[in-house]
């Protein structure tokens, strides 16, 4: 018996290998428990996401505002709940009541076909803020989340945030997690001080799409700069 486990923010890659019906996730008899904001990615032949196979019902077992994907589609992919299986992602929700905020789609990451996959967010991932603040701090990689206002689902946070490893230079491309000046398209992150060094200074005219800031967190812009945020 599984009791009072919470599943949040993982991802989820591959598991069945050896396609013996066993799922991408598998839940056994559980009680109070939650999964959710977790990326769910099957490729097992039996078309399987998740298994409920405890003959006893479930307590208390939500799964909501994850993302979910199979390449047989949203229409064929499989799942069981309860000795009842549902071919369908809708049948599934209706049918069960679960995942009624979850989302089927390719989450877009890095390199599956890798060995290890890089399970990382690209910028297309509809995994990008569409997840449920749920108190967490920091990813995988310790990187804080959320990056802007609404944290990622999955293991990882995408996003350009500060590092401030060099110096105060807003132009010094080591200064930024991807080794990138952010641009008009970029979203960036200044986080809270603990993660850099050194606090940015812009000294020369920039523009980026949107910057989120860090309680705490310090940004100096330069007298006579043009710094611009939005279109």
């Amino acid at each position: 018996k599984v009791t009072d486990v919470y599943i949040y923010n993982n991802t989820l890659f591959d598991n069945d290998t050896l396609n013996d019906y066993e799922a991408e996730l598998n839940i056994s008899y559980a009680e109070n428990c939650s999964v959710s904001n977790n990326i769910i990615y099957a490729k097992n032949t039996d078309n399987l996401v998740v298994l409920q196979y405890s003959t006893t019902s479930p307590v208390n077992v939500n799964l909501d505002s994850n993302l979910y994907y199979h390449s047989i589609g949203i229409d064929d992919v499989e799942f069981e709940w309860q000795n009842t299986s549902y071919t369908g992602f809708s049948n599934w929700q209706s049918g069960t009541g679960q995942d009624i905020n979850t989302i089927f789609s390719n989450p877009d990451l890095v390199n599956v076909s890798s060995f290890p996959p890089d399970l990382h967010l690209t910028s297309t991932s509809p995994a990008i803020e569409s997840g449920t603040n749920n108190g967490l701090k920091t990813d995988r990689d310790s990187i804080p989340r959320p990056l802007l206002s609404t944290i990622d689902k999955g293991a990882y946070e995408y996003g350009i945030y500060w590092t401030g490893q060099i110096s105060h230079d807003w132009h010094t491309a080591g200064n930024w997690s991807n080794n990138l000046v952010p641009g008009v398209t970029d979203n960036v992150t200044i986080p809270p001080p603990g993660f850099y060094k050194y606090y940015p200074e812009v000294n020369a005219n920039a523009q980026i799409h949107k910057m989120y800031i860090y309680n705490n967190a310090k940004i100096l812009i330069k007298p006579g700069i043009n710094f611009g945020v939005g279109n």
